[in-house]
């Protein structure tokens, strides 16, 4: 049997022999175990194909841009490379608040990932579970208990109540048979099945094909014989995973709280640390004599400049260190100019009015002027986190301002 158009109806369409017909089975014999080897080959196991896998290290990366975590990993940078100046110059060195801020980190991160990768093993030991889960069907006209993932199309199946339906079936036989399908269909009340219905619209909605058993469902009543008609993902149940697998999850409103609170104690915090990046350099600069003062002054001045300008090799919210050596010419004039400002610095006091800075003041001065880099890059950070969020909101708004349709699920071919 076959429709205008050369295709063969969908089992809703056809009667009982035909469909039995078409699969090539027996409705009281089943399908022969090399049958059964057969389908199981060509339509594969009847299982959901499961997503790919996430790196380790991608569900690093996506932990470690938490803005909070960034806002951390920069003052970890900061304390880092004040306590390396410091050390450098002849000073103490605070090494344990340095490994605090970077256990504080690797810690949370640890956590996160522990936990994900915890959820996403008792997730599939669930489904192990369910796989597990044996079948009665009818195999070289011997009732037999096969693994759930080893029923294939064509296989025979013998239902009675109680029974979970392990792939989606055409009835061939049914006795006051009812199923719940409100996990597929959101009906409240079992759905009646009648094994000799045959429906001529191939546009019958899901919930009116009552010679038609689903995957997932429950019978609740009466017993009867079915014919499987799909396995795994061409099941209903399996284009409905399938369609949640292609969508965006989206944030929920906890996330989406946390995030806002997130980008709030980063703008605070951010604004903190400019005031206090502010008074220590007025601090330093206070410190030494009048001429030391007058030039470092002038010192600062320019790196501060130089730095400002490294800052603009980058428009928009992108890293700096994104494509750091991309432009290698320019990184040369930056380090020429360096150049130039030390020996001004250090040999032109005549012309200049400078005096010589001994190696600490210019550690100092240059770990100053970086924090013009690291300042810019937590207001990009905290921009680039404000984006996100806006544009999974913008989408979440679209998605719900759009009319609900509803997933139409035919089984023609």
């Amino acid at each position: 049997m076959t429709t205008a158009n050369g295709q063969t109806p969908a089992p809703f369409m056809q009667d009982a022999p035909a469909v039995i017909s078409t699969l090539g089975t027996d409705a009281h014999q089943g399908l022969t175990r090399e049958q059964a080897a057969h389908n199981l080959n060509q339509y594969g196991p009847n299982a959901f194909t499961k997503p790919e896998p996430e790196s380790m290290l991608s569900r690093i990366v996506k932990t470690a841009a938490d803005p909070m975590l960034i806002m951390l990993m920069i003052a970890a940078a900061i304390t880092l490379g004040i306590n390396i100046t410091r050390t450098m110059a002849g000073g103490h060195a605070d090494i344990l608040e340095c490994v605090g801020i970077f256990f504080a980190i690797a810690l949370s991160v640890t956590i996160t990932v522990v936990m994900e990768g915890r959820s996403a093993k008792a997730f599939e030991a669930l489904n192990d579970i369910n796989n597990d889960t044996t079948v009665t069907v009818v195999r070289d006209g011997e009732v037999t208990l096969v693994s759930q993932r080893g029923i294939t199309i064509g296989d025979a199946l013998q239902i009675g109540t109680g029974d979970k339906l392990p792939a989606d079936a055409r009835l061939i036989e049914s006795n006051d048979l009812t199923a719940d399908e409100s996990a597929l269909t959101g009906e409240s009340v079992p759905s009646a099945k009648a094994a000799d219905a045959v429906f001529a619209d191939p546009k019958t909605p899901v919930a009116d094909r009552t010679n038609m058993l689903y995957s997932g469902c429950f019978v609740t009543a009466g017993n009867g014989r079915a014919v499987v008609t799909a396995v795994g993902d061409d099941t209903e149940f399996g284009k409905i995973a399938r369609e949640l697998r292609a969508a965006d999850t989206g944030m929920t409103p906890l996330q989406e709280k946390l995030a806002k609170l997130g980008k709030v104690i980063a703008v605070v915090g951010s604004i903190v640390a400019a005031l206090v990046f502010m008074l220590q350099v007025a601090r330093f600069v206070a410190s030494g004599t009048a001429e030391q003062q007058s030039t470092i002054l002038f010192t600062l001045f320019v790196v501060f400049q130089l730095f400002n300008a490294f800052n603009s090799r980058e428009l928009g919210n992108a890293s700096l260190f994104a494509n750091l050596l991309r432009n290698k010419v320019m990184i040369g004039v930056f380090a020429l100019m360096f150049a130039l400002q030390v020996l001004v610095v250090q040999f032109g006091g005549a012309m200049f009015r400078t005096v010589p800075l001994p190696i600490d003041l210019w550690l100092k001065i240059i770990a100053v002027g970086f924090g013009v880099v690291v300042l810019q890059e937590a207001i990009k950070a905290v921009k680039r986190a404000a984006a996100t969020i806006r544009a999974r909101r913008t989408a979440n708004e679209s998605d719900s301002q759009q009319p609900h349709q509803p997933i139409t699920l035919d089984l023609v071919d």
